[in-house]
């Protein structure tokens, strides 16, 4: 969602953001992502130095959140446009990082507690754990990017959404990447991924995701790759019929113009929804990624998605998507970023439910030395739907002031 920002963490976590939009989780939360990737791009001494390039840092936040609908209620239910309610985060955190001075080899811990205090409804009070352990190598003719996040969420989504109360969850996402370079042409590159969702809230239903891609690339010029490529996933849900898909596509890896960086994969998804009531299905399949660098000082990310997931009623979602993402430095310190994006769900559960959710947000971050970060944000999202209790909207202001040292 946004540039590296000279760290490593970043492209780890960009690898991460998609997940909370397809997922449709809420926006604050991505600002939070954002927000924590981006503050450990400054260069502060650490607290305690383990050698050249390693040492272990304090990386702690607080923050104070409004929202305008806590629950994501539909007022068709709950007669009203919903519960405002103000919350205090306290976040104390430790980062350890092991490296070679380059972003080419490196890895980061971070472990985080995030203890959230309603000004009114305290019966809400969460403490959540998050967890990220990233690692990047990088020596010719090898590129390894893998990554594993566990995180807890307390939070209603567009699928899973209580009335007058909030879904408590579990993620858990494994990344691995993989590219061996066969010849100056012809490189190989091999994915792992597994997602879990566990639903500590009764109701909801877990999901344990797999998949396995694989891309051959071939070099049509210096700059710009042709590919093909396969990905088989597995979806498994307790006590009923499995999900599987796979996902056959041609593609463009590389530099398209001087300023427009893209990594394009169009292709075909079968889904086989295991469910003998419900008929498999197969469509076009996208999954590509832009990056504009208009100025110097501006960075402009898109992503455009046709793909199914899983969501916390069992139910396959087919899910048409579209990010946009700005980030702009307006002096060295002090640096924007804009953020729209939209997605489509059609519910393949024999109801024909069909979601649409916009969501749009807006940060400021301040960084006035090595070690403090400051940050100001305003979010919005709104979900459409033809079933009752799908439709809501929220509006979040957030101010945060994050310590790295």
């Amino acid at each position: 969602m946004i540039d590296k920002l000279l760290n490593i963490l970043i492209s780890s976590l960009k690898t991460l953001l998609p997940v909370y939009i397809v997922k449709q989780k809420t926006i604050p939360s991505l600002i939070t992502f954002i927000f924590m990737a981006c503050a450990p791009w400054l260069n502060a001494s650490p607290l305690i130095s383990l050698g050249p390039n390693s040492g272990l840092f304090f990386n702690g936040s607080v923050a104070l959140e409004y929202q305008s609908n806590i629950f994501l209620d539909d007022p068709e239910l709950s007669g009203s446009s919903g519960e405002d309610e103000f919350a205090y985060i306290f976040s104390p955190g430790v980062e350890l990082n092991f490296g070679d001075g380059t972003a080419d080899n490196n890895v980061v811990i971070i472990v985080r507690e995030d203890f959230k205090t309603y000004n009114e409804k305290s019966a809400l009070d969460t403490e959540n754990l998050f967890f990220l352990l990233s690692l990047t190598y990088t020596r010719a003719p090898v590129n390894i990017e893998a990554s594993a996040n566990f995180f807890e969420l307390v939070q209603n989504t567009a699928d899973v959404n209580r009335l007058g109360a909030l879904t408590e969850s579990e993620m858990t996402l494994v990344n691995f990447r993989g590219e061996y370079e066969f010849s100056a042409k012809t490189s190989v590159e091999g994915k792992f991924g597994y997602f879990r969702t566990h639903y500590i809230t009764a109701g909801p239903i877990d999901n344990t995701v797999l998949e396995f891609p694989v891309n051959i690339y071939y070099a049509y010029s210096s700059k710009l790759d042709v590919s093909f490529g396969f990905r088989y996933r597995h979806t498994d849900i307790p006590n009923r019929p499995s999900n599987e898909d796979t996902f056959v596509n041609i593609g463009l890896r590389g530099e398209l113009t001087p300023k427009l960086d893209a990594t394009i994969q169009i292709g075909v998804i079968h889904r086989e929804l295991g469910n003998i009531a419900l008929k498999d299905d197969t469509s076009p399949g996208i999954n590509s990624t832009f990056t504009w660098f208009p100025t110097e000082l501006t960075t402009v990310d898109a992503s455009i998605k046709f793909d199914y997931s899983t969501g916390g009623t069992a139910a396959t979602l087919k899910n048409t998507g579209a990010t946009v993402a700005v980030l702009h430095s307006f002096t060295p310190l002090i640096i924007g970023n804009a953020v729209l994006s939209y997605n489509n769900a059609e519910y393949r559960d024999g109801l024909g439910r069909v979601d649409d959710s916009y969501n749009a947000a807006l940060s400021i971050i301040y960084s006035p030395n090595d070690y403090m970060t400051f940050m100001a944000s305003y979010s919005y999202m709104k979900n459409e739907s033809n079933t009752i209790g799908g439709n809501f909207d929220n509006s979040a202001l957030r101010i945060t002031a994050s310590l790295r040292y």
